[in-house]
C-alpha cells in the first residue's frame, strides 16, 4: 500500500488491474484447486504495507509487477529463468494489456528485484507453505497429522 491507498499494479497506466489480482490469476488459481487460497491478494498487499515499502509514482516496476516477474522467473526452467526472459514476459504482459512497453534492458528490473524486501519474500513464502499445508487432504497427511 502507498500512503494514499492500495498499490497499483502498474502505476503509470490507468485502467490496469489494481493491486495483486494479476499475480494470482497468472498462476491460474481457481476456487476448486487445493492451493487457490494459499496466497490471497490481501496477504500480499499487507506484507508490502507492513514492510512500509515505498515506490516512486512513475516506477515502471511496481512491487506487484516486480513480484510477478520474479515469481515467473523463479518458477521457470533453463533459459526462461534469465532476467532477459523475465523482462520479455513483462513486455508481453504490457502488450496484452494494451499498454506502452517498457525498455527491454534488464537493468531496471534487476534493480527493482533487488529492492524487494527480504522480510516480505520470507513472509509470503511462509504464508504460501502454511496455506498449502493446511489445505492438504487427510490421506496425504503423515499419520493424519500436519507435520
Amino acid at each position: 500500500m502507498t500512503k494514499e491507498g492500495p498499490m497499483p499494479f502498474y502505476s503509470s497506466c490507468r485502467g490496469l488491474p489494481r493491486r495483486f489480482r494479476l499475480i494470482l490469476s497468472s498462476f491460474m488459481q481457481r476456487d476448486d484447486l487445493a492451493f487457490a487460497q494459499a496466497l490471497p491478494e490481501a496477504t500480499i498487499e499487507q506484507a508490502f504495507a507492513d514492510a512500509d515499502f515505498a515506490q516512486d509514482e512513475d516506477d515502471v516496476y511496481t512491487p506487484a509487477l516486480t513480484l510477478w516477474a520474479f515469481l515467473s522467473q523463479a518458477l521457470s526452467k533453463d533459459h526462461q529463468r534469465s532476467c532477459r526472459a523475465a523482462v520479455a514476459r513483462v513486455l508481453v504482459l504490457l502488450a496484452s494489456l494494451g499498454k506502452a512497453a517498457c525498455s527491454d534492458n534488464t537493468g531496471a528490473y534487476c534493480r527493482a528485484r533487488a529492492k524487494l524486501p527480504v522480510p516480505v519474500i520470507r513472509r509470503l513464502t511462509t504464508d504460501i507453505a502454511d496455506g498449502c499445508e493446511q489445505r492438504l487432504p487427510t490421506p496425504l497427511l503423515w499419520k493424519d497429522r500436519h507435520v
